[in-house]
């Protein structure tokens, strides 16, 4: 890999002031001496400024109320719902009755018995950090 490859991949670090200070400094040094580096690091910072200058519509209070409101959007929701609550009883039925089958073997009970543990101590734990957070919050009265 010749040193305009090495930089090139650099640039975009350069620009964005996220480089060492030494891979900085070896830029610099590289975009001294080349012509197509440093052109290129022009038109990339260029483009930088003007995609920064793009100023994007705020939907209004009305639009954000009829997205969120929306009835096909809250029925696919609850559907979901429907489905991955009803998905998951089956499959821990199935693994309850894997689980208590005399001829299972016990190697296969304790891993079992691990994986729904495992997964009900972080379910737990996740549940657990989010009241947590919900209560303190400072956004939760944000509309979107």
């Amino acid at each position: 890999m010749n040193k305009c490859e090495q930089v090139a991949d650099q640039i975009s670090g350069y620009i964005d002031h996220e480089l060492t200070q030494q891979q900085q400094q070896q830029v610099e040094l590289h975009l001294d001496s080349c012509d197509e580096c440093r052109k290129l690091t022009d038109q990339l910072t260029q483009m930088q400024k003007t995609v920064g200058q793009f100023k994007y519509p705020e939907p209004s209070e009305a639009q954000l109320d009829r997205i969120m409101s929306d009835p096909l959007a809250q029925q696919a929701r609850h559907g979901g719902w429907l489905l991955l609550i009803g998905g998951a009883v089956i499959v821990l039925g199935i693994l309850f009755e894997i689980f208590v089958e005399p001829e299972t073997p016990l190697h296969i009970k304790l891993l079992l018995g691990s994986v729904i543990g495992g997964g009900g101590l972080l379910f737990g734990s996740v549940l657990r950090q989010r009241l947590i957070a919900r209560k303190t919050d400072k956004y939760k009265n944000v509309k979107l």
